[in-house]
């Protein structure tokens, strides 16, 4: 089981999957290289590990919202607005007689 700061940065990994801002918004103090260096390393501990995985399979039963439901909506999102785009030009540059 990871220490009570090593858990902080398991929950603050969680929110955007960013090691460095999590290192830090853990209270880790670091700069630069040595915080994305120590970041990694952070990752790398087995317990982190565990505990990352363990947290983002909890995450997902509760939420029930797996990450290829996410990057299909995002898809979904992403062609949505291209076809308003594209439709918004052609209507500005073809208008109807």
């Amino acid at each position: 089981m990871p220490e009570r700061k090593q858990q902080r940065f398991v929950a603050e990994y969680l929110i955007d999957l960013n090691a460095t801002a999590a290192y830090k918004r853990a209270g880790y103090e670091g700069k630069g290289k040595s915080a994305e260096n120590a970041a990694s390393r952070m990752l790398g501990n087995v317990g982190v590990q565990l505990a990352v995985t363990a947290a983002m399979q909890q995450r997902g039963e509760r939420t029930g919202i797996t990450a290829d439901q996410v990057i299909r909506e995002i898809e979904r999102m992403a062609v949505t607005r291209e076809a308003i785009c594209i439709g918004v030009l052609l209507f500005r540059y073809f208008p109807s007689p």
